[in-house]
């Protein structure tokens, strides 16, 4: 199929006017309100922010309708960050808690109904497969990191995530359970962590901690995984080290 250059070519502009009109807001919005403040119609800017958040540059609230720039296209510059300017402040964050656990840690957000993985650092010594990399997915309904996610979101909010997978799963057997989801998230809204064993990888565990946001924004979780019985012996001793780090990375 043909393809015209200048449509080509107008289409890669509107993606880097997009990110500089975020970068300027600094704030969700939908593709109506992007649309209208960039003077594109708002077909095509539908079509292309769809298309950005399916390949990981942008999120998708369900709820809200908006899109907000991902953590995965800071990463893209990330070598910039420790080249020039010495290691970034989530980057850093990432690998203290993995220097300090001795296991994989991962950083993911919410894209739509699901987790996406936009950093993962993996022990060097360790000979498990890997059971996360970058631009995969993780459950939101059925994962250590979703439930902190969603621990930052009301009950409400929550239930009409629920009830929008719930249409969209046709296996009775893929439906999330919102009395089971609705406990487990308020569990991690009350202890700020959330701990999961074998909840979609088997014989693993998770301790995910949501990341409060600092402005607009969605949260961003981070988490530290390995083989269940590891990480349940040690778990006291990551909840240590996850509290520690974190602390002290909000403090900056």
């Amino acid at each position: 199929m043909f393809i015209d250059d200048e449509e080509v070519i107008k289409s890669v502009q509107r993606v880097f006017e997009i990110f500089e009109w975020f970068d300027q807001q600094r704030k969700p919005a939908s593709a109506t309100t992007v649309a209208r403040a960039l003077g594109y119609p708002v077909s095509s800017t539908n079509s292309l922010v769809k298309s950005m958040a399916e390949r990981g540059y942008l999120t998708f609230d369900p709820i809200a309708r908006d899109y907000f720039p991902t953590l995965q296209l800071a990463q893209k510059a990330a070598w910039m960050d420790r080249g020039c300017y010495g290691p970034g402040g989530l980057r850093s964050l990432v690998r203290e808690l993995q220097d300090a656990t001795g296991e994989t840690v991962t950083l993911s957000c919410q894209n739509d109904l699901q987790m996406v993985f936009v950093e993962v650092a993996s022990p060097v010594r360790r000979v498990e497969p890997p059971t996360a990399s970058v631009g995969g997915p993780a459950p939101l309904f059925r994962s250590a990191v979703g439930f902190s996610a969603l621990s930052c979101r009301s009950d409400r909010e929550v239930s009409g995530l629920l009830s929008r997978y719930n249409r969209r799963t046709y296996r009775s057997s893929a439906k999330a359970d919102p009395g089971n989801v609705l406990e487990k998230v308020r569990r991690a809204r009350t202890y700020g962590h959330s701990i999961g064993y074998g909840l979609f990888v088997e014989n693993t565990g998770a301790i995910a901690w949501a990341l409060p946001r600092k402005g607009t924004g969605h949260p961003a979780v981070i988490a530290v995984g390995g083989p269940s019985e590891r990480i349940r012996t040690n778990e006291r001793a990551i909840l240590g080290a996850g509290r520690t780090a974190i602390d002290r990375f909000l403090a900056l």
